[in-house]
């Protein structure tokens, strides 16, 4: 399958590696169809929309910004994502890079949680007040 984005242009995926989002993502509820593109040289992923070349989203593996990040999840997050409580679940944080990159941020409040075996994800607003909406990426 073929899709066209804003950041790579024209790329060809594998149908299987669509990850499908039932809720939507904030702000984008109509987006249900994402694909994680990775780079080599990058720690950075981005996530993209399938059927439209936005939304898309820069994300990072929270483990590469701040270390012991282990939010806890309703039983409602793994209904959502067809997992039982304490399966495993593959965790994504936005980013927020502005035009000075030394200001960059993720969103450590509202994760994205992926179960990778079966292809569904859903963005969680997490209740710990311990995780911040701009947690710098840089000192």
């Amino acid at each position: 399958m073929k899709i066209t984005t804003k950041d790579f242009g024209m790329l060809e995926i594998d149908e299987g590696e669509i990850i499908r989002f039932p809720k939507g993502v904030f702000a984008f509820q109509n987006a249900k169809k994402f694909i994680l593109i990775t780079k080599d040289d990058c720690p950075a992923m981005w996530l993209q929309c399938v059927t439209e070349q936005d939304p898309r989203f820069m994300v990072f593996e929270p483990d590469q910004v701040v270390e012991g990040y282990a939010p806890a999840f309703s039983d409602e997050v793994y209904k959502t994502l067809q997992a039982e409580p304490g399966e495993e679940l593959y965790l994504l944080v936005i980013a927020v890079i502005p035009e000075n990159q030394r200001e960059a941020t993720v969103n450590l409040k509202s994760p994205i949680v992926v179960n990778m075996q079966k292809r569904l994800a859903t963005q969680v607003i997490l209740d710990n007040n311990a995780y911040p909406i701009r947690y710098r990426i840089f000192d």
